[in-house]
């Protein structure tokens, strides 16, 4: 998702929902930079920054976010735990939002 669209979209796809605004949190992951020859598109950390941007907007604060660097990273939510697993090469994060 782009942060510059992907947000409104976002949120007007909840609403009608029944979801609490004070129930959300916001956790964003990726954003990994392009090599292209000698130089590099910070594509990755310059839409994380966006995202913060259009976040705070709607007047939310990112919970957690890890992006930039040549590296790949998935991330996976188990909704039923909320348990948020960030996998990167030699780097396997796993934590539960409090």
């Amino acid at each position: 998702m782009f942060a510059d669209t992907g947000i409104s979209r976002c949120f007007n796809a909840l609403n009608g929902r029944r979801i609490l605004r004070s129930n959300l949190r916001i956790y964003l992951a990726g954003g990994r930079s392009v090599s292209t020859g000698p130089t590099t598109y910070k594509i990755g950390p310059r839409n994380l920054k966006a995202a913060c941007y259009f976040l705070n907007i709607f007047g939310f604060q990112v919970t957690v976010g890890d992006g930039g660097g040549g590296v790949n990273r998935t991330l996976h939510l188990k909704l039923e735990t909320e348990m948020i697993k960030f996998k990167e090469p030699g780097r396997p994060r796993e934590f539960t939002p409090n």
